[in-house]
């Protein structure tokens, strides 16, 4: 995993404490938001707070994947 990705899963691991490690990366934000959306907006904000910049709930949805953020974050952040 990428630093980026590392950083990333750590976000989701401060917000979901229960899941386990290897689960983190399945993640789908969607079914996330479907089911706690106080997660997911805590999500938000500790992604944002980790990374520094804007990532509001419309960006998780759109993403949707752990994946597919963690490559959102490091084209951001110009990290390969």
């Amino acid at each position: 995993m990428t630093e980026v990705g590392n950083r990333l899963a750590q976000c989701f691991q401060t917000v979901l404490p229960y899941t386990p490690a290897e689960e983190i990366s399945k993640i789908n934000v969607r079914e996330l938001a479907e089911a706690n959306s106080w997660a997911t907006a805590t999500l938000a904000a500790v992604i944002e707070e980790e990374f520094s910049i804007k990532a509001d709930l419309d960006l998780l949805w759109e993403l949707r994947t752990f994946e597919a953020i963690e490559r959102y974050l490091g084209e951001q952040l110009h990290v390969d």
